[in-house]
């Protein structure tokens, strides 16, 4: 399980049109919707026909994020999508506005598996996020991850990853 929030459409189309204005904050594509919920049924169909399955949203965040950052939902569908989107070519370094990447989103929550899975498919474990750190460095200076996320790090640190 886990310690992520569940995600509430409203709050954060809210907060999106508080911090960048109205103008920025658009409704997600049918896509991105199948990715945010994990609906399997919604999304592979999707992601089949699309001719830009990995096209990013106003705040640079592509499907391939959200359906990892909301694993949490369901761990089984999340990996289903997020091969599917990989099968078909998507970016697996994409960053969003933040500099944070999909192995980013999958150290941070702590979903174990899909860290494993986009290593195995070259995800880059010493990718930067806007303040120049890589995920070991998020974890080494986030204590409530550091010592809930030691799996993650031994994969991030088996596969390169330096702080």
């Amino acid at each position: 399980m886990s310690d992520a929030p569940a995600y509430d459409p409203d709050l954060s189309r809210r907060l999106a049109e508080e911090m960048f204005g109205a103008s920025k904050a658009k409704p997600p594509t049918p896509l991105m919707r199948a990715c945010i919920d994990l609906d399997v049924d919604k999304a592979l169909p999707l992601i089949a026909k699309s001719r830009n399955p990995g096209k990013p949203d106003e705040f640079a965040r592509t499907p391939l994020h959200e359906a990892v950052r909301y694993a949490e939902k369901g761990l089984e569908a999340s990996i289903g999508i997020v091969t599917a989107l990989l099968d078909r070519g998507v970016d697996i370094d994409a960053e969003d506005d933040d500099g944070q990447t999909p192995l980013h989103e999958a150290a941070v929550y702590g979903h174990e598996e899909l860290v494993e899975l986009l290593l195995s498919r070259g995800a880059d474990p010493n990718a930067r996020d806007e303040e120049g750190s890589t995920m070991l460095k998020v974890i080494d200076d986030t204590p409530e991850f550091k010592n809930r996320r030691v799996r993650i790090v031994k994969l991030l640190e088996a596969a390169g990853g330096t702080r």
